[in-house]
């Protein structure tokens, strides 16, 4: 009796001390590590860091660490003390990684915990006005007949923006060549200077001059249309049924943060999407606000690693160093 008794006594302890803990978290400034310098991305965070600070009465840092592709950021995020003080806010590119790159200085399976996925970040494929196409049919039947000559830019080898493309190119059975930049902006001067033909993009970055008529948009990349948005078809829709690609921005803490300190982030992170002015501000950058749950994204981020890794080998992506 008096060992069931101090069994009993142990678990209330336990369970007294996590309560109280929870209580008591924050309790100092948190910080939200963004693995880039800028874009939307970083807009994405300081909207959370905002909403979330006014509901948790403590400061909500973003620290931006770009660097090897986003590996620094989500290293440091990875290795960090794991106590809801350092959370991770990252793109699908998180989950491309691991297939594109030899060696990880972490394990995105094992050192981090997926807390929600804040939005989907549809693409869409536009193409420059001296591109012989107008519509998904038409760059079907061309870059069959004409294998290759059709070329589209991309912003780094197994990028979310090649993977896009490439899916494309798979689907359709048609091939095209890839040209290397160093970013969305230099992507889009080259698509109005005519030296690509097409390209997939974040809405936001090309918006302007497709309503400008200085690009010819292709299809949105998501499997539904935009709400802001709702007269663009998608691809799928378009004549490549099925295809389906974009990206998103989520949330990751490290591996072992406790569980209640995970359902805190996670629900404060829910009730900052979930203000009028965010939901605005999402809509307004044409993006999706989904704010899943954990279970939800999790079985998500999972699937997305085995099906980036399938598309990498099929597609012939070189690994890189």
């Amino acid at each position: 009796m008096k060992i069931y008794k101090g069994l009993l006594l142990g678990i209330i302890c336990i369970f007294t001390y996590q309560f109280s803990f929870a209580q008591n978290y924050p309790d100092r400034a948190i910080r939200i590590v963004v693995p880039f310098s800028g874009g939307s991305v970083d807009v994405m965070a300081r909207l959370m860091a905002n909403k979330m600070a006014e509901s948790l009465k403590q400061a909500v840092i973003v620290e931006n660490r770009p660097g090897a592709g986003g590996n620094i950021g989500a290293e440091i995020v990875a290795k960090s003390n794991p106590d809801g003080y350092t959370i991770l806010l990252d793109t699908m590119g998180l989950a491309i990684r691991p297939a594109l790159h030899k060696k990880m200085p972490f394990d995105v399976n094992k050192d981090f915990i997926p807390v929600t996925q804040l939005v989907s970040v549809p693409l869409i494929l536009v193409a420059s006005n001296s591109a012989p196409i107008s519509n998904v049919q038409s760059l079907l039947k061309y870059a069959k007949e004409k294998p290759g000559v059709i070329n589209y830019g991309h912003a780094g080898i197994g990028g979310t923006l090649q993977l896009a493309v490439e899916l494309f190119a798979n689907m359709g059975n048609v091939k095209f060549t890839g040209v290397p930049y160093k970013g969305d902006a230099q992507i889009t001067t080259a698509l109005l200077s005519k030296e690509i033909d097409i390209a997939i993009l974040p809405v936001s970055t090309v918006i302007q001059y497709i309503n400008t008529g200085n690009l010819k948009v292709i299809g949105i990349t998501s499997s539904k249309r935009l709400a802001s948005l709702p007269e663009i078809p998608t691809i799928s829709e378009s004549g490549l049924s099925d295809y389906e690609s974009s990206s998103w921005y989520s949330l990751f803490v490290p591996a072992k943060t406790p569980d209640y300190i995970v359902k805190i982030i996670h629900q404060e992170a829910i009730r900052a999407l979930n203000t009028p002015d965010t939901k605005d501000k999402i809509y307004a950058m044409h993006q999706e606000l989904i704010g899943s749950s954990q279970a939800g994204f999790e079985k998500k981020f999972k699937s997305d690693i085995e099906k980036v890794s399938k598309l990498i080998k099929e597609s012939g992506i070189p690994i890189q160093e």
